[in-house]
Formats: structure tokens, C-alpha cells, sequence
């Protein structure tokens, strides 16, 4: 299956979205929602309705702890040598 790619945006920045299946992430918590919008009638309303995506919320929180936890490792292998101690 093809991985979603997520739109990235900053606080308080507006975005277009499409009618049907749109996700947003938390960039905090990694929760998924899945968001659809509906324009209705003559006065063109906007109605929107989301729903909590549990299976890409599982998703993105394992790439994310799998990153943080190989960015860990990496860290601990290169970790800078005190000043005065050359070899």
C-alpha cells in the first residue's frame, strides 16, 4: 500500500483542502483524523466532519518512535570528545 504523504504546515497557516479524504496529523501526538468537507446549498455552507484514522495513527507513531529511537542510537555512537584529549 502507498504511504500518504501529509501536507506540512506551520501554526496558524490556512491550507486548501480537497472535498473527500483529507488526513491531518498532529505534528505533537501523531494523531490521525480523516476530514471531509461538504459545501450545501445557495448560501454555499461549509460543513466538515472528522474522523479519528486509529490505523495511520498506529502507523505514523511506530515511524516516528523507529526515527527518534535510531536518531538516539546515533547520537550515543558520536558523542563529542572532551576538549584536551587527543588520540
Amino acid at each position: 500500500m502507498k504511504r500518504r504523504q501529509y501536507v506540512n504546515t506551520e501554526d496558524g497557516v490556512w491550507f486548501d483542502v480537497d472535498r473527500h479524504d483529507n488526513r491531518i496529523m498532529c505534528c505533537d501526538c501523531h494523531l490521525v483524523h480523516r476530514v471531509d468537507v461538504k459545501v450545501v446549498g445557495k448560501r454555499k455552507r461549509v460543513f466538515m466532519r472528522f474522523r479519528r484514522d486509529n490505523c495511520a495513527t498506529a502507523a505514523a507513531r511506530r515511524r516516528m518512535t523507529g526515527l527518534s529511537e535510531l536518531l538516539k542510537k546515533n547520537t550515543e555512537l558520536v558523542k563529542p570528545k572532551p576538549p584536551g584529549l587527543r588520540r
